[in-house]
């Protein structure tokens, strides 16, 4: 159990979780997400042939068993996946040209285009749920949008169906500010996520399509999180395995606990290229090496840090 009151600095070592090695084909990662069902999906591309068409495949692994999606030559600049039912895949570029481009692409197991639809400009993140449900995040420029028409990105955070239906804009709870910029969100579950956002570091839960409880400045300018029981775990976007874990408690009050540096089991820093924060799960993508932290494990960590001061 971890004590409040008596924050840490660590240093937590973690093995190799999986190797993409052998299975790119070549390819390199363009990037890295986790998927509703805790896997890691691997966008990876073939270099640029002289028309900027590029091959893509998705590589999906739960640490064992792998899946390769072929998606063929496109000329799209995917900068994000995500699994839908059906063992579609959702591909989405960061359409940066007014709004107007149909940027999300689904295809089918075998690599055929399903449909395109427009899911808005400078988006953030992007995460799905088991029933096709799709969260996007937007950034400011998304939220302001730079064309002639109304952002679909003006709430920050919006919610779609894969048939494209406009399911839910986000509205902040009674006397907290709306998204400026959403810089991280995480769906724990059909029903729940959580965005974190500008102005004020805020960090909101939203159940059932009603935004519930907010916390401010949790911490500053994270790049991702990750969720477990009340413990929050921030990626400090230092590109150098840098976290910070926070405990969250009634009323909007929250404490920092830890500040972490992660690095693999020969105790070299983590300088990962793609880093990917879903549920409870911390994954770091470094060239095709994978590893992968729990929350959990980190609290572990970090109460028996406590103790043996």
């Amino acid at each position: 159990m971890i004590q409040t009151g008596r924050a840490v600095s660590l240093v937590f070592a973690t093995a190799q979780w999986f190797d993409l090695a052998d299975h790119l084909y070549g390819f390199a990662p363009v990037v890295a997400s986790t998927g509703w069902d805790g896997a890691l999906y691997v966008l990876a591309a073939s270099p640029e042939h002289g028309d900027d068409a590029r091959e893509y495949v998705v590589v999906r692994t739960d640490g064992a068993a792998v899946t390769h999606y072929p998606i063929g030559r496109q000329y799209t600049p995917f900068r994000f996946v995500q699994p839908l039912p059906d063992e579609h895949i959702l591909l989405i570029a960061a359409d940066e040209r007014g709004g107007n481009t149909l940027n999300a692409h689904l295809f089918t197991r075998q690599g055929d285009t399903a449909g395109r639809f427009l899911l808005g400009e400078s988006i953030r993140d992007v995460q799905t749920t088991e029933r096709g449900r799709i969260w996007v995040a937007y950034t400011a420029d998304g939220i302001a949008g730079t064309g002639s028409r109304e952002p679909v990105g003006a709430a920050g955070l919006v919610l779609w169906d894969t048939d494209t239906t406009h399911r839910y804009d986000y509205l902040a709870p009674e006397r907290v500010a709306d998204i400026e910029d959403c810089y991280a969100i995480n769906a724990t579950s059909e029903t729940v996520v959580w965005c974190y956002y500008a102005p004020g570091d805020t960090l909101v839960q939203v159940r059932g399509e009603r935004a519930a409880t907010a916390w401010y400045g949790v911490t500053q300018g994270a790049a991702g999180f990750a969720i477990w029981q009340d413990y929050v775990l921030f990626d400090d976007g230092d590109g150098a395995g840098g976290v910070t874990l926070c405990r969250l408690h009634d009323n909007g009050r929250r404490e920092t606990v830890a500040a972490i540096r992660l690095v693999n089991d020969a105790g070299h820093t983590l300088a990962p290229i793609h880093v990917t924060l879903r549920g409870d799960l911390l994954t770091l993508v470094a060239g095709t090496h994978c590893y992968r932290v729990t929350i959990e494990e980190i609290v572990a960590a970090v109460a028996q840090e406590q103790t043996r001061r």
